[in-house]
């Protein structure tokens, strides 16, 4: 959400956007292995 606003408000010329973009992808990639992985270990 915020990658989205700072790429449009044009407040930053050379905001890396797609890194960013890149990198919340995969925070909540690791987020839903790591609850697959406490599910599994927990039974």
């Amino acid at each position: 959400m915020v990658a989205l606003v700072l790429k449009f408000s044009g407040d930053l010329p050379h905001f890396p956007f797609w890194l960013m973009m890149a990198f919340a992808v995969g925070a909540i990639l690791l987020l839903m292995a790591y609850h697959a992985m406490i599910a599994i270990f927990s039974r």
